[in-house]
């Protein structure tokens, strides 16, 4: 075997091992977001609760 064979065989699978790469760092990334979303919404409601409670008692 010659190394443009050896060349001609690895080239997909490196390919192969990039794409799963951005897939993991793509599914990573979007994890990311969906914790800040997720927190952002509790930090919201948090906001909307204190709110309500502090309106209680006011004539």
């Amino acid at each position: 075997m010659g190394a443009a064979e050896a060349t001609a065989r690895l080239v997909p699978l490196q390919r192969k091992a990039e794409q799963e790469e951005q897939a993991r760092k793509a599914a990573k990334k979007a994890r990311r977001a969906e914790k800040m979303k997720a927190k952002e919404r509790a930090k919201a409601q948090a906001k909307a609760k204190a709110k309500k409670k502090s309106g209680r008692g006011k004539p």
